[in-house]
């Protein structure tokens, strides 16, 4: 297990199928919640804290390269019948929507993200982490750590408060400028 010091905020997604991750503070979106929620519930969260500080985010989502997996995204299409039917696609944070994350800056010590891949992709792929985790730690001016494989995670297996589960295959750290090295597993944070 990874402790993570306090003050902390634990995002968890609506279909993470668990361990749901607890913190100091706690937070589990709906199905439609968007990139603009989590900014709002990670600013909210740091105003709460007393210090206007978190020094850990945990974003307990579904990922894959570059891409983190936050709720669904309603609409409804027009059928061949004339009837209407409903249909969902993800909603999530790309590259796209790293820019909201500036108002961050100051604001968060380190942000984890447990989903799968989120720091994989060789580059070749729409969408990769080799980009978005470096951006991601510049534009919010903070650590980010991302694994690059799947994460399997037992979600039975209990979990203490203030705490996330060790990364499969490598996780990475980046610092604010963007610099990488090989996350050491077991540190405290």
């Amino acid at each position: 297990m990874i402790k993570l010091e306090q003050p902390s905020l634990a995002i968890n997604t609506f279909d993470v199928p668990g361990p749901e991750y607890r913190m100091e503070q706690t937070v589990k979106l709906d199905k439609y919640a968007s990139s603009i929620v989590v900014l709002s519930e990670i600013q909210a969260a740091a105003t709460r804290s007393g210090q206007s500080y978190l020094k850990n985010v945990v974003i307990n989502c579904h990922g894959s390269n570059g891409y983190l997996y936050i709720g669904e995204v309603k609409s409804k299409v027009p059928g061949a019948n004339g009837d209407v039917r409903e249909e969902f696609d993800r909603e999530g944070i790309g590259e796209e929507n790293l820019g909201l994350f500036s108002l961050l800056k100051g604001r968060i010590g380190t942000i984890w993200i447990t989903g799968c891949q989120v720091s994989g992709g060789s580059g070749i792929v729409t969408r990769s982490g080799h980009t978005f985790c470096p951006k991601l730690a510049v534009v919010a001016g903070c650590n980010v750590v991302a694994a690059n494989v799947y994460q399997i995670i037992n979600p039975l297996r209990p979990v203490p408060r203030n705490c996330i589960h060790e990364y499969d295959g490598t996780a990475s750290i980046w610092d604010a400028t963007g610099a990488k090295q090989i996350y050491q597993q077991g540190k405290r944070a």
